[in-house]
């Protein structure tokens, strides 16, 4: 993603983004980068992103997780420097993460945010 912006719409219907195996990767390495995810997000990728993900923002709006890879995959979900991904679904959200010693996925920085009544929300 260069300066760019990422959008899944689900227009009403439960949708799961699920960033999965094969030769692409996620790189964010600018302020103005953007991905919003409506529904939930599931990272399941055997491909090690350390060093592209310093900047920019993934908005989730359902639940977040990153999947325990196997095989040789060290960091796929490794995000650093002023990279956030930020919680922001009206309701309560699960965080999962699966994950063996070698498995060294992290994230930089996050931003859980309030419901409409502004009360803090249950993350489970």
């Amino acid at each position: 993603m260069e300066n760019g912006k990422l959008k899944e719409d689900t227009a009403g219907e439960e949708k799961k983004y699920e960033y999965s195996t094969g030769a692409g990767m996620l790189c964010m390495t600018n302020p103005e980068d953007k991905v919003l995810i409506e529904g939930d997000f599931v990272n399941n990728t055997p491909v090690d992103h350390k060093g592209y993900m310093t900047a920019g923002t993934i908005t989730v709006n359902g639940d977040f997780t990153i999947k325990k890879v196997t095989g040789n995959q060290t960091n796929g979900f490794y995000s650093t420097g002023a990279h956030t991904v930020i919680l922001g679904g009206k309701n309560n959200q699960k965080i999962v993460w699966e994950y063996e010693e070698i498995y060294n996925s992290r994230i930089a920085n996050i931003i859980f945010s309030k419901d409409d009544d502004n009360n803090d929300r249950k993350i489970i």
